[in-house]
This record gives structure tokens, sequence and C-alpha cells, in this order.
């Protein structure tokens, strides 16, 4: 009874996993005939992307639109049902082709010679991940990401209304507010913040194709003045905690108040590597 019932549910998994495919087959005929009636994609203009060279191919970029698919789109340029089946079903794991989400980009490159034929079709997943269905020989499937650098900034304000507003005034990302908010969530009750008060903090950002920014990466240190009481943040990284953990200039954890056993700061981590650190970011130690 249980292994029928078990390959009845097989069954149905894989007829739902081949009627998706049905879908993608059923509109290859029509996308592709409208896809001509539609604006040109865009041809790029810069040199390099996905790691490839774009001078090597003719390219194309466009975005997904509603009633595209993948079969439709491959066929479009070229691509026969048969391999569309193919890459489809074999690689499903890697690139699963029924799951093209609307607004996304995509990229073609095809050969320069006259058979102008389909090489590489590149598929972006989010900002940092993108797929690559490779028909340059045999066909494959595999999965990159945009290589990611991070840059090391510092920014600095004195609030007017609320944090908030003097991040966007200062052109900061809203998530700044909210990382600020988290490290001294023990220390300021941010509702209650008052004109002229103060911040400074020293961060990474990460940024992709060493252009777009992907947004913090972490905050390495921060100085936060509220009442004319100025308070100190040093990002440390323990072994033993899965976050980077904050303490003040005198190596205090800026947890420490809600701990009911505060732990001692020699058995967190190195006294002499945090004050290293807090020196320098320019603080002076006693």
């Amino acid at each position: 009874m249980y292994k029928r019932y078990h390959l009845k549910i097989q069954t149905l998994k894989s007829f739902a996993f081949y009627l998706g495919l049905l879908f993608v087959f059923i509109a290859c005929g029509d996308t592709a005939s409208q896809k001509t009636q539609e604006k040109d994609p865009e041809v790029l203009k810069e040199s390099k992307a996905y790691g490839f060279d774009l001078n090597q191919f003719n390219t194309l970029r466009d975005t997904i639109k509603n009633g595209d698919t993948f079969g439709a789109i491959l066929n479009n340029h070229g691509v026969s049902h048969t391999t569309i089946f193919n890459i489809a079903t074999k690689f499903r794991d890697t690139f699963d082709v029924r799951r093209l989400v609307v607004g996304k980009p995509y990229l073609v490159l095809k050969s320069k010679d006259s058979l102008n034929s389909l090489q590489y079709f590149v598929y972006g997943k989010n900002k940092i991940e993108y797929a690559v269905v490779d028909l340059s020989d045999s066909v494959s499937v595999y999965t990159k990401s945009k290589p990611i650098t991070y840059v090391d900034k510092q920014a600095s304000g004195v609030i007017e209304n609320s944090l908030y507003l003097t991040m966007e005034e200062n052109n900061l990302s809203p998530a700044m507010t909210d990382r600020l908010a988290n490290i001294y969530a023990w220390t300021v009750n941010f509702f209650k913040i008052q004109k002229g008060d103060r911040f400074k903090v020293v961060y990474t950002e990460k940024f992709i194709d060493d252009t777009i920014s992907a947004g913090i990466h972490r905050i390495k240190a921060s100085y936060f003045e509220h009442k004319g009481v100025p308070l100190y943040a040093f990002g440390y990284e323990n072994e033993k905690l899965p976050s980077l953990d904050f303490y003040d200039e005198k190596a205090q954890n800026l947890r420490r108040a809600f701990l009911k056993a505060p732990v001692k700061f020699s058995r967190i981590s190195s006294k002499y590597n945090l004050k290293r650190r807090i020196k320098y970011y320019g603080y002076k130690l006693p």
C-alpha cells in the first residue's frame, strides 16, 4: 500500500514538471512571433559583461517580459525545440527554466560569422548570481557570481530632525539607520534622540564589478553623541560568536547590561587585538 502511494506521488511530481515544460513549448510559437513586433533589444555598448568579452560576439540584452518563456526566447534566436527540451530537463537542478522572473535581465551572445548562431544565453538571477547556458560546443549550463569588491568608507552627520532623515540628506542607505540602531540598541533610545546629536561611522560597502553598489557589508566602527555624551562602538569578530560584536572604548561589550552574568572580556577575545583596532580608528586609550 505504501509503495503504491509513494509511486503515485512520484508520478504526480513528474507529471507536474513535464506539464510545466509543455507550457514552455506551447509559448514558443506565439511569443516568438510577438517578439519581432516589440522594440528590438538594446545593443550592448560596454566591452565586458558577465566575464565575457563582448567584442567577440553579436550581443543583445533584454529583460523578461510578461508572457516570455525560456523556450520562446531561445527558439526566437534559432535554437531547436529538441535542444531547449534537453536543457530544461537535463540541467533543471542548476537552472530551472520555468522560473524566469519578469523584469530580470538576460544577455544573448551570438557568433559573428554568417551563421549568427546563439553561443551563450545569460540570465541574471539577482544582482550577483547569474546562470549561463553554453551552446558554443556541447550544451552545458552553469551558475556564477559577479566579482565583488569591498571599499572602506566613512560618513558623518548632525541630527536635525530624525536619524532616518539625516541619513537620507547625506545620501546614505536606510540600511545604515537599522545597523546603527542595532549597534546602540542597548544604550540609546532612538525614539528620543535630540536635535544636535551627531554620528560618525566607518563601514565597508560592497560593489559589483567595481561600480554597482550592493549595499553595506559591515560597520567597522562608529561614534554617536547623544545628549552630549560620546558613545563609541568598535566591531570585533569573535570566533565564538556567529556575527560581529561591538565594544566601547573601554573594551566593554555594548550588550553587557542585558547579560545576567557578564562574561569577562579576557574570555571573549584578546584585549590587545581589540585595543589595537580601537587605536587604529583614532581613539587614544588611557
